[in-house]
């Protein structure tokens, strides 16, 4: 037995039936008038027949005392209503629809309906006159139109602004019919175009649709908007931690981080610091932020770097700069034998080999300083010849002979635009810093990768390596060839341009961070007399400038002191005060509070160099020398200055001897005092924190003999 089909309910069934009659209404022959192919109009009285070209108005006692029946009918309210009569006018132009409205609140104006006179077409069985009949809502306060179509007038006698539309396209579709009219059809597309407009024009009237006059309160709204449900969100981000209550949208407080950086990282860790919470929060370029204050809760931040937690970001748009593959956004395995084929670059043979390199760059720039210093008699302020002096030093010692007199300068172009756009609005736009940052990036890699190519030429021709990039390369073509014998594919991350990019990472963490503790480190002997004296005898005892050799890692190695002054210094003005992370998931930081997802945390490496320590204000190189103290164990989980957990610092051997051979070097070769003015000593980012006055001194030749080897 075939099994029924359901009948369909609801308004499903509803629209189903409309269609089937609407097609079996439209498969009826129209009624046609006697003398034409136009529809007769079945709610009109009757009126005389008569050709449609020259269609004549009906008589007016008909049209005064035979109201619309179909009107009636739907609206109740309207019975007993007598139209009036409609001038009627015949016309041989196109069809053509014309609708205006009268202005609100009474400023009634009486629109004339005009037609356009041309010359009247003769009318034949098959194709139909266009003649146009014209119809005048007489009332000042509705709407009036030219309706240039061939239809009978009484269908559309409805004071109904509304309504009338709706009856008029009816119409139109029945006389759209297929097969209908077909000369037609073109008329009747236009007269839709012009009563579409006509009710664009009433909702305009009735103030819907004006959007010149909407347009302040819909911004105004939107604006609006915005800021209400970015408040919130913050608010709902922020929870328990302090902050302010209220954030100016999208900004936040950006321009006063970038007016006043100290004073707003300073603030930052006063509210974390009085509320007792070691956390505070705030609002940067459309990001919520959190400040972590509290050293414990900086490790825990510094131990969950990983995909699901926190992502180590090094700068907020370092992404933007360094790019995705960068050895700083890297997690898990693939992460850790990478630092495990970095190491040998730091083991105690290549740092014997880098002494030298760094040697010799230093005494070359102290002596230009003090040349220029002798000229000129005025204080210098060496950040800058510092900053060149790291930059040297730094390309000598990992790409060697590799980088060209002529590649070297372009470098050092390309390093000064990367250092301007750290700091400038992150506008990826041509013109802009930012732009001109990211531009050069790419190149100083592109030169590095080319670096590590010729090294991995020269250690497979046997060569010894002179920098570390040649210590880089032998590892990893030892490790490809026992791949290639085992069977295996090579290891990963071994291609000249991934090499160009870690070697970069290599020189923007060795260049801006040495720079500032070299500033902090004269600024701190100068001020310490004592501590200055003491350097200085330690150095004489194992080196003299006039020997005319360097000082080795052996030699290196004995300056305790030295070394202790170098630790003290990076604790108590940390280079890099914050370790930009993001939170790649909602991550439960405390018991009270959780980060949210996509939440910038900013844990302080500066504010964790002060917790712990005894008197941590004050600079006592002791703290590391002392025996009894030894505060360099007791208080290791507050230094901070090289991070900590998967992504601490690779290279911080490597740094602390640069230090130790500037202290050992300078003070030897020279005599120094600081150009003490008001606020010289209070640090100021450049992106690293360095003294306001760019550590200004007046220098002097020490030694009789200039060291040179």
């Amino acid at each position: 037995m075939q099994k029924k089909k359901k009948k369909p309910k609801g308004p499903t069934r509803r629209v189903i039936q409309s269609l089937e009659t609407f097609r079996r209404q439209s498969s009826k022959p129209l009624p046609f008038s006697k003398s034409g192919d136009m529809p007769a109009c079945q709610c009109a009285p009757p009126r005389p027949s008569h050709p449609i070209p020259s269609l004549s108005p009906p008589p007016t006692s008909d049209l005064r005392t035979s109201p619309c029946p179909s009107r009636a009918k739907r609206h109740p309210e309207a019975r007993g209503h007598v139209p009036r009569p409609f001038p009627v006018a015949a016309s041989a132009s196109p069809v053509c629809l014309r609708a205006s409205f009268l202005p609100p609140r009474g400023r009634a104006q009486r629109l004339q309906a005009t037609s356009q006179s041309a010359p009247a077409r003769a009318a034949s069985p098959t194709q139909p006159s266009t003649a146009a009949t014209t119809f005048r809502f007489p009332s000042a306060t509705q709407p009036a139109f030219d309706r240039r179509l061939p239809l009978q007038p009484s269908c559309l006698n409805t004071p109904s602004p509304v309504d009338r539309p709706v009856q008029y396209i009816s119409r139109v579709l029945l006389v759209c019919r297929p097969g209908r009219a077909p000369a037609l059809s073109s008329t009747i597309t236009s007269a839709s175009q012009h009563w579409a407009g006509a009710m664009a024009e009433l909702l305009r009237a009735a103030g819907f649709f004006d959007l010149r006059g909407a347009a302040p309160f819909v911004v105004a709204a939107a604006v609006a908007m915005y800021f209400l449900v970015e408040q919130l969100s913050y608010l709902r981000k922020k929870g328990p931690l302090p902050g302010p209550s209220l954030v100016v949208p999208f900004l936040g407080s950006a321009v006063r981080m970038i007016r006043d950086p100290t004073g707003f990282w300073d603030a930052q860790a006063a509210r974390a610091r009085e509320s007792g919470a070691g956390l505070a929060a705030d609002f940067l370029f459309g990001r919520f932020i959190v400040f972590v204050r509290d050293s414990e809760l900086s490790h825990r931040v510094f131990a969950n770097v990983r995909p699901d937690a926190f992502h180590l970001i090094g700068h907020p748009f370092g992404k933007r700069l360094f790019g995705d593959h960068n050895l700083i956004y890297m997690f898990g395995e693939d992460h850790k034998d990478l630092r495990r084929r970095i190491t040998p670059n730091f083991t105690p043979r290549a740092l014997s080999t880098y002494a030298a390199i760094q040697q010799r760059v230093i005494l070359a720039h102290l002596r230009r300083w003090l040349d220029q210093s002798a000229a000129t008699g005025e204080a210098m302020p060496i950040r800058v010849p510092c900053r060149d002096m790291n930059l040297e030093t730094s390309q000598t010692v990992f790409v060697g002979s590799y980088l060209s007199e002529k590649a070297r300068e372009r470098f050092a172009k390309d390093y000064a635009l990367f250092n301007l756009g750290l700091m400038s609005v992150p506008v990826d736009l041509p013109g802009f810093a930012f732009r001109r940052a990211r531009l050069a990036v790419a190149r100083l890699v592109r030169t590095l990768g080319e670096c590590a190519r010729k090294s991995k030429a020269r250690m497979r021709a046997g060569g010894e390596p002179e920098c570390l990039v040649d210590y880089w390369m032998q590892e990893t073509l030892r490790e490809m060839d026992e791949a290639a014998a085992a069977g295996r594919p090579p290891p990963a991350h071994t291609g000249d341009e991934e090499f160009g990019g870690f070697l970069f990472d290599f020189l923007f963490a060795a260049q801006d961070a040495s720079t500032s503790s070299l500033c902090w480190a004269v600024s701190a002997l100068d001020s310490h007399p004592d501590v200055l004296a003491r350097v200085r005898a330690e150095v004489a005892a194992a080196w003299s400038p006039e020997s005319g050799k360097p000082i080795t890692a052996e030699k290196i190695q004995g300056m305790r002191y030295t070394q202790a002054v170098a630790r003290e210094v990076v604790r108590h003005r940390p280079p890099a005060t914050l370790v930009p992370h993001v939170a790649g998931e909602a991550f439960q930081l405390t018991e009270w509070y959780a980060v949210p997802k996509g939440a910038m945390v900013f844990p302080s490496v500066y504010e964790s160099s002060f917790q712990g320590f005894a008197s941590p204000d004050a600079f006592d190189p002791e703290r590391f020398f002392s025996e009894a103290r030894r505060e360099d164990v007791a208080c290791k989980r507050n230094f901070l200055a090289f991070g900590a957990g998967a992504h601490q610092c690779v290279g911080q051997r490597y740094a602390l001897n640069h230090l130790v051979l500037f202290l050992a070097l300078f003070v030897s070769v020279a005599d120094f005092r600081r150009d003490g003015t008001p606020g010289c000593d209070e640090p100021v980012y450049m992106p690293t924190i360095v003294p306001r006055d760019g550590c200004a001194v007046y220098m002097e030749q020490r030694c009789r003999t200039f060291p040179s080897f």
